[in-house]
């Protein structure tokens, strides 16, 4: 087993202990702000969405 890794994800384990509540809540409120805004922008511009305004052709002629 690595020590360089396993030692990095202990130091990083340990320093998450040591935060605060209040930090956990912040983190968990704006996690949830950014996924909801991540799956409604991915949802409404999804090239598998054909209502998508990428799948949207202009028909009109050039010439």
């Amino acid at each position: 087993m690595p020590v360089v890794p396993a030692f990095g994800v202990l130091a990083s384990a340990f320093l998450m202990f040591q935060l605060h509540w209040e930090t956990w809540v912040r983190f968990g409120a704006w996690l949830i702000i950014g996924l909801i805004i991540y799956f409604a922008y991915g949802r409404r511009h999804s090239l598998m969405n054909p209502n998508s305004p990428r799948h949207k052709v202009d028909s009109t002629p050039l010439a």
